[in-house]
């Protein structure tokens, strides 16, 4: 079967923290220490590599951690940036599936880092019907 790329942008918006004073951002809603769960529909069925690109602002720690389907992803998810930043995480195969998926930022409650996610872009191929 013919394959084609896909891809969901995903808004959030959020500011993950443990004080919502940290940042002055009153732009963006704060949410403590995770994310809103966010869901994003895939039609076809994946097949094959799929990553996610991440738009984060001011991380302080690289411990923060990735959900995708309620599976933490593995490894550095997050780098340590001041400013606007995009990184690119590579999912393992078969973790996105047909039909509604998640994608979840939590923060390490083991620091008082405070950091803004911005939108998630996820990228899949498919089968082509």
């Amino acid at each position: 079967m013919p394959v084609q790329g896909n891809f969901a942008v995903i808004p959030f918006g959020e500011h993950i923290g443990d004080n919502a004073s940290d940042l002055d951002l009153p732009w963006v809603t704060f949410v403590g220490n995770q994310s809103t769960l966010k869901p994003f529909e895939i039609a076809g069925q994946p097949v094959g590599h799929s990553y996610i690109l991440i738009q984060t602002y001011q991380v302080g720690v690289n411990s923060h951690a990735i959900f995708v389907n309620g599976v933490q992803l593995p490894g550095l998810n997050i780098p340590t940036h001041e400013g606007w930043h995009s990184w690119m995480v590579v999912l393992k195969d078969e973790l996105l599936r047909t039909g509604q998926n998640t994608v979840q930022i939590v923060r390490d409650v083991r620091t008082t880092d405070d950091f803004v996610v911005w939108n998630i872009a996820v990228h899949w191929h498919e089968y082509i019907p």
